[in-house]
């Protein structure tokens, strides 16, 4: 649990191989404290195609953890700042390796939802591929993110039919150029918001109606109850990937 301003956060996270594959490719980071959580999901036909994803959680984890983090943040350089610098080293270091025959183009999705403890009513996101962030509110669910995928550009609504040769190609990744272009999306926050992180395996398995109702129909559980129950919901409608979901709950503070 962290404070933000007159907000409380609170997270819960899972990763999940699925039933159709033998690696987990997915990486999820959970940094409460620093306002900071991020779903990955390491794409290309290599062996290594994880190692994508976990370089991207690494960077991240490492910006916000080092030594002098908390003093880059107040001489000006904010969370978002650290987020990207992060994001570009590891897509740096993802492109670098992703022309080694093994690798075959190995690269990786992001999605990272960042509040700031100078602007607590407002949070962003940045991503990059089609990791999601959705919020609930007053039991409704929104996409917060932009796919950046073939299926996108093509209009191919989710529980539309998308043809074999687009169902996974990706238009923008952390580690296809040195350099990632992140898309930005300002937040607001408002008391009881839900904020969800997911890799495809979630949504690609479960409609947002159905995700939408799983988490009404479980909003006294616990995060972590609420958690299994979308993982085990996209398991038995087929599991066809690897599954990665957090959940970040925002409260008001009692003033009194």
């Amino acid at each position: 649990m962290a404070h933000f301003g007159k907000f409380r956060v609170e997270s819960a996270g899972q990763s999940d191989i699925g039933r159709r594959h033998t690696t987990n490719q997915d990486a999820l980071l959970m940094l409460e404290e620093h306002g900071v959580f991020c779903v990955a999901d390491g794409v290309g036909s290599g062996e290594r195609s994880e190692d994508a994803s976990q370089a991207v959680v690494h960077e991240l984890k490492s910006a916000f953890t080092a030594p002098d983090a908390s003093g880059m943040v107040t001489d000006g350089r904010d969370p978002e700042s650290l987020a990207r610098v992060a994001l570009n080293h590891a897509s740096a270091w993802i492109n670098e390796r992703a022309w080694q025959p093994d690798n075959a183009g190995m690269a990786s999705t992001v999605v990272a939802l960042v509040f700031r403890a100078a602007a607590p009513e407002r949070a962003l996101t940045l991503h990059a591929g089609d990791s999601r962030c959705y919020r609930l509110r007053g039991g409704v669910l929104k996409l917060l993110t932009r796919d950046h995928s073939a299926a996108e550009l093509l209009g191919i609504r989710d529980g539309q039919f998308i043809p074999q040769g687009f169902r996974n190609l990706i238009t923008r990744a952390v580690g296809s150029h040195p350099r990632i272009t992140l898309e930005r999306t300002a937040v607001e926050i408002l008391d009881g918001d839900l904020f969800l992180l997911c890799s495809d395996g979630l949504n690609r398995m479960l409609p947002d109606k159905q995700i939408a109702g799983i988490l009404n129909n479980a909003r006294a559980l616990p995060l972590p109850d609420r958690v299994d129950q979308l993982i085990r919901a996209a398991n038995k409608a087929g599991g066809h990937d690897n599954i990665t979901v957090i959940l970040v709950s925002v409260s008001e503070v009692d003033a009194s």
